[in-house]
């Protein structure tokens, strides 16, 4: 999850493994965190994404960024209407089909360089 993008991303490797319909979009450039513009290549819609056991529904550019497979940004976040983030604890809390609905990242702490 990337609360500073601005829009929902697929690798296009992962478009191909799993071999997802895209769909023409008007051609638009994205700049990516290190300034560079990447091309926006097509967008798949409602894509079933499993989280946890949950699964979710986004639409995603197919973007060819750097370092990884999929990122859901604000626009999904903006789906969920309520919504708690923890960014210290690493969780997202919203309700879904009338359940309250946590996903937990990864807590593992990073190792430190010496």
């Amino acid at each position: 999850m990337d609360g500073g993008s601005s829009d929902n991303f697929i690798y296009p490797a992962l478009v191909k493994r799993l071999v997802v319909p895209l769909y023409k979009v008007s051609d638009f450039q994205v700049q990516v965190g290190s300034g560079e513009l990447l091309q926006c290549e097509g967008e798949d819609r409602n894509m079933p994404v499993t989280i946890q056991q949950h699964t979710l529904y986004v639409n995603a550019f197919m973007l060819p960024i750097a370092s990884e497979e999929l990122v859901l940004s604000d626009i999904w976040l903006e789906t969920l209407d309520t919504h708690l983030v923890n960014y210290k604890q690493k969780f997202i809390t919203f309700m879904s089909n009338e359940k309250l609905v946590t996903l937990q990242g990864d807590t593992t702490p990073l190792i430190e360089q010496s």
